[in-house]
């Protein structure tokens, strides 16, 4: 791992001795007239620093916090922080630092949402030229070739010089103490979560972690039954890592049934939003509509401490019917979800797509499958298709005897890739309340 420091100075805008994160000798302080530096948050005096301007940011949004950060950032790669503050504002942005090869890098904003968090700034296109423009001198200094971003739903980031993209609907549910939770909902979801309550759910609220390993299990069990990849089957440390990094912050809700939780939330807080992260439901109880009542509850105990939006996301695939469930929570708060992009070389970016291509041409592949997939030369290999009937050998296949057993035998996989796996609510009409359940919330 590259050891990005070669001068340490002190800095009162930033309470700290700021150094100048670039390979050794490879380049001065950055300049007075615009503080630029850039943060590692494996060295504990910048991660600090990264901290304080979290804290200090008006939505302490949580993805950009180190902590929640580094859970999803692979052993081989680098969580960075780009910093500047100046008398025309502040910023910063979270960044992971990839290898391509042995000669280029890209950079990809860390899971979630992101972007160059910014505020103080009377003029925010003055100041996006002048950090885009320390940011990309970086940049190429370190071999950078793209950089992908997942956009913050809200209008708290730096305008940013790559290409906007729509991706999907994500759907934010606005709170306000005021209104009965709800009465905000579709009717099916206030159904479902009556026959919860009526069904004898009751429901727990926990902000110091002694619900991961609860969590663990539902949420493992559901990886498992829904067959997605290794990478989302996070091990118990993982949860136990986000309470000692991110504390109450972290939210717990679990929906429980004779003192078990059959299906669980995990919310993450930032100022005035919440965020939806990670959840499950134990199957065997889906019929009693349990996180329902879980998403519910969460919307209620933000109203009470007075959280104004809670964003749950969106689904795999526009229209789908995972984001038609969450749209039942916020009818009216689809907002769009928009991803930023940008090749930073386009000589060696076009040299790696080439190089992608030639790959899969040598093994007969079509490629790219996902036009739409940035950076093009990570798009993946498709799968190579089933065997047809003249190819379906004994000595090719020595297990399978039939062509529908063949082609069974050589399909791709399914893979899930989101990280809400509740399933669609489909029934539930009977009556009651959800305030009997919050009444002992704290």
């Amino acid at each position: 791992m590259t050891t990005y420091r070669v001068a340490v100075h002190r800095d009162d805008r930033w309470s700290m001795n700021t150094t100048t994160m670039v390979p050794v000798q490879e380049r001065a302080l950055p300049d007075e007239a615009f503080p630029f530096l850039v943060l590692s948050a494996g060295a504990p005096e910048e991660r600090a620093a990264w901290i304080r301007l979290w804290e200090e940011s008006p939505g302490q949004l949580p993805y950009a916090h180190p902590a929640v950060a580094e859970l999803m950032v692979a052993p081989d790669d680098e969580l960075l922080c780009a910093a500047a503050r100046t008398s025309e504002g502040t910023v910063f942005y979270p960044v992971v630092l990839r290898t391509v090869d042995g000669e280029a890098r890209d950079l990809i904003s860390p899971y979630g949402y992101g972007g160059a968090m910014c505020w103080n700034s009377e003029n925010p296109m003055a100041f996006a030229y002048d950090f885009w423009t320390c940011f990309d001198d970086w940049a190429r200094e370190h071999n950078v070739i793209s950089e992908f971003v997942r956009a913050s739903l809200f209008d708290d980031i730096l305008p940013h010089p790559g290409r906007s993209r729509v991706r999907s609907l994500n759907f934010v549910a606005t709170i306000d103490s005021d209104v009965e939770v709800l009465t905000a909902c579709v009717p099916k979801v206030r159904q479902n979560v009556r026959k919860a309550i009526r069904s004898g759910l009751s429901m727990e609220i926990d902000r110091d972690g002694r619900l991961g390993e609860q969590f663990h299990r539902i949420y493992s069990g559901t990886m498992k039954r829904l067959g997605s990849s290794e990478w989302y089957r996070f091990p118990p440390e993982f949860f136990t890592r986000l309470t000692e990094g991110f504390g109450d912050r972290a939210v717990y809700f679990a929906a429980s049934l004779d003192g078990t939780p059959i299906s669980m939330d995990l919310v993450l807080l930032g100022r005035d939003t919440a965020y939806y992260f990670l959840g499950g439901t134990d199957v065997e109880y889906s019929r009693l509509r349990p996180n329902d009542l879980v998403k519910a509850t969460v919307m209620e105990w933000l109203a009470g401490h007075g959280y104004r939006s809670y964003v749950l996301g969106g689904g795999v695939a526009p229209g789908d019917g995972l984001e038609r469930y969450k749209k039942g929570f916020a009818p009216d708060g689809g907002t769009r979800f928009r991803t930023f992009e940008r090749v930073l070389d386009g000589q060696a970016y076009s040299l790696r797509v080439e190089s992608r291509r030639a790959e899969a041409r040598s093994r007969g592949l079509e490629w790219p499958a996902d036009s739409d997939f940035f950076p093009r030369y990570r798009s993946p290999l498709p799968e190579p298709a089933p065997l047809s009937v003249e190819e379906t050998t004994a000595e090719k296949v020595p297990t399978v005897e039939t062509a529908e057993e063949a082609a069974s035998e050589w399909a791709p996989g399914q893979e899930t890739r989101e990280f809400e796996w509740e399933r669609v609510a489909t029934s539930g009409s009977d009556s009651g309340v959800i305030e009997q359940c919050l009444a002992s919330f704290p």
